[in-house]
């Protein structure tokens, strides 16, 4: 079950806001740790710090047994994504709310860009 969160909340509490595109997800493995990696075509950047071209997200194995709280996103999904910094990957991010993706019109994500300060229209 997840609480509701306002755009202000989703904003206060993401430390990259973006405007991109889901690619898919690979697995990587590290010495003997598997570890799944989804990967988002970062298009705009609305909060943080730009010039990554892509943003990295641990998520479940697609063979994975599946939870009522995974987050799963399908290649070509596009739109606002919401991403916090991950506690323990460095330079990964987390999907952990369903809010935290908004696949929109552009009018939704025009409101979103002057919630943000930012003014370019959506094309």
């Amino acid at each position: 079950m997840f609480a509701p969160m306002s755009d202000e909340e989703l904003i206060r509490h993401s430390d990259l806001v973006i405007v991109g595109e889901w690619l898919g997800q690979s697995s990587l493995a590290i010495d003997s740790t598997r570890l799944e990696l989804g990967v988002i075509r970062i298009g705009e950047v609305l909060k943080g710090s730009p010039g990554a071209a892509v943003a990295l997200v641990p998520c479940p194995a697609p063979d994975a047994p599946r939870s009522s709280s995974d987050l799963r996103f399908k290649r070509g999904d596009a739109g606002v994504w919401f991403l916090r910094k991950h506690p323990r990957i460095a330079g990964a991010f987390v999907l952990d709310h369903p809010q935290r993706f908004v696949a929109g019109p552009p009018a939704r994500i025009d409101a979103l860009r002057r919630q943000l300060g930012q003014h370019k229209p959506a094309s």
